[in-house]
């Protein structure tokens, strides 16, 4: 078996430009890209299935079984967009490689002009930043009055960092959003973050509402754990004696 994508339509697209938000830190990428594509009612139009893809098969809904694939939607509005959602990324380097250059290949046929990647981007005090890189240093300009935060240095691993890196040899040019968040835990404040600069930069309109109410949840959580532990090191002093 070798990575293959399945077609399911084939839409007619012109200077399209491809959003990727696969699962990574804090799973912000995917939480982003798949907000989207349902607020969008953006429609699948492909499945990517590869062997470098984790080694298993899903259960869903009525006890259906799958194996775990890559996802291709597609969206008609101002901008022509392909969104990449999924369950997973490559388990090893060749993979990446591998599923990266597959996913170009694909895309290209449908006009792909640009390439956006989104992901989380752990720090200690994970406020609401959004960090960024870009394939042309020129293109910073473009992002003036977004309030990102563009590196310097560092690197960006997987699909986030690869698509641009290849696309880049191909003259496509990437930006990379990353969404400031703890990394060890699921960020959908992180995810809003950039969501809010993603639709600022295309002029797109959302319902911030369903993610706000994931927000809050999340929030919640986050102080029961931070009250548990500040009960659990109470007890402890309790009992502690010498």
């Amino acid at each position: 078996m070798e990575t293959f994508i399945v077609e399911k339509d084939n839409p007619e697209l012109k200077d399209s430009i491809l959003i990727e938000g696969l699962p990574g830190v804090g799973l912000v990428g995917k939480i982003a890209v798949d907000y989207l594509i349902s607020e969008l009612k953006a429609k699948k139009f492909a499945d990517l299935y590869s062997p470098y893809m984790p080694h298993q098969a899903l259960i869903k809904g009525k006890s259906e079984l799958e194996l775990i694939k890559n996802e291709f939607y597609y969206y008609k509005g101002k901008k022509d967009m392909i969104f990449l959602a999924g369950e997973a990324q490559a388990v090893d380097i060749f993979g990446h490689y591998e599923i990266a250059s597959k996913v170009l290949d694909y895309v290209e046929k449908y006009d792909v002009k640009s390439i956006f990647t989104l992901g989380g981007f752990a720090t200690k005090e994970a406020g609401d930043r959004v960090f960024g890189a870009v394939t042309d240093p020129e293109m910073v300009k473009e992002y003036d009055n977004l309030g990102i935060t563009f590196m310097k240095d560092g690197s960006i691993v997987g699909a986030a960092g690869l698509l641009l890196g290849i696309g880049k040899l191909r003259g496509i040019k990437g930006t990379c959003l990353l969404g400031e968040c703890p990394g060890y835990l699921v960020s959908p404040k992180a995810a809003k973050a950039v969501l809010k600069v993603v639709t600022e930069i295309f002029g797109i309109r959302i319902s911030f509402k369903k993610l706000d109410e994931r927000v809050k949840k999340t929030e919640e959580f986050l102080k029961n754990i931070k009250r548990l532990e500040g009960t659990e090191e109470e007890k402890i002093k309790e009992d502690y004696i010498g």
